[in-house]
C-alpha cells in the first residue's frame, strides 16, 4: 500500500519547494530508515554500557519501543531520525541515486515525493528544468547500526580506550565536521529561500487585501 512520511503529507507544497530549490539535498526515505531496527537486545546492550547517555537514552526509549510492539508488532525501535544523520556524515553505508524528486500536492498522491531518476522524457513533464537531489536507496543496515550505537560510546570507557578511538577516528572526525559545516552552509541558503518566499507572500497579500471603506465626512 502506497504511503507518504507524515511530515512530507503535514505541508506537501512546502516540501516541493524545499527538494527543487536547487540546494544540496540528501533523502533517506522512510523505506531506508525502517530497515534499520534497534531491537530489545540492543536495548537491553545501551541500558547496560558505560556511555554518558546510556541510561537517559535507555528511558527515553522505553515509550518508543512500547509503541512500536502495541502499534506495529515490532520488539524494538526504527532509527529514522539517527539513520538519516549517519547518511550524511556516512554516505559509504549507504547507496543512492540521483534524480529530480517532486511531491504530489493533491489527490490520492498528496504528500508522496516522486522520484524521476531516469530523466528519460521527450518533452517537458513537471520534472523539467529541476536540479537532480541524492536520494538512498540501499544501506548497509549492520553497519549503520554498529556507527549508531557506538556513538554513545564515546563518553564511556577507560581513558586508553577513549585515547585509542579518538587517534584511530580522527581523519573521519573531521571529515564529518566539514559535512556539517557544508550541511549549515545548505541550511543558511535555504533560510534566504524561505524568506524570499515569506517576503513575496506578504507583497501579494498586501496587494490582494481590499482597501478599507472610506468614511463619509460627518454632517
Amino acid at each position: 500500500m502506497p504511503k507518504s512520511a507524515l511530515l512530507i503529507y503535514g505541508d506537501p507544497e512546502a516540501a516541493d519547494i524545499v527538494f527543487t530549490s536547487g540546494a544540496n539535498i540528501v533523502i533517506t526515505g522512510i523505506n531506508i530508515t525502517r530497515q534499520v531496527i534497534m531491537t530489545d537486545a540492543d536495548l537491553d546492550e545501551l541500558r547496560q554500557s558505560e556511555g554518558r547517555h546510556a541510561q537517559l537514552l535507555s528511558t527515553m526509549c522505553k515509550c518508543y519501543r512500547d509503541w512500536h510492539v502495541e502499534s506495529l508488532g515490532v520488539y524494538g525501535i526504527f532509527l529514522h531520525d539517527p539513520v538519516s544523520f549517519v547518511a550524511l556524515v556516512r554516505p559509504d553505508l549507504f547507496t543512492y541515486k540521483k534524480g529530480v524528486v517532486r511531491v504530489g500536492t493533491e489527490g490520492i498522491y498528496m504528500g508522496h515525493t516522486l522520484l524521476d531518476h531516469e530523466q528519460k522524457w521527450d518533452s517537458s513533464n513537471p520534472w523539467s528544468g529541476y536540479a537532480s537531489v541524492s536520494v538512498a536507496w540501499m544501506v548497509n543496515v549492520d553497519e549503520v547500526l554498529d556507527y549508531i550505537k557506538k556513538l554513545d560510546e564515546e563518553d564511556g570507557g577507560d581513558n586508553s580506550t577513549k585515547k585509542l578511538r579518538i587517534s584511530k577516528d580522527q581523519s573521519a572526525v573531521q571529515s564529518d565536521f566539514e559535512v556539517i559545516s557544508k550541511i549549515q552552509i545548505d541550511i543558511n541558503w535555504l533560510f534566504k529561500v524561505f524568506s524570499k518566499i515569506q517576503i513575496d507572500f506578504e507583497i501579494q497579500r498586501d496587494f490582494d487585501a481590499p482597501s478599507p471603506p472610506s468614511s463619509a465626512p460627518a454632517r
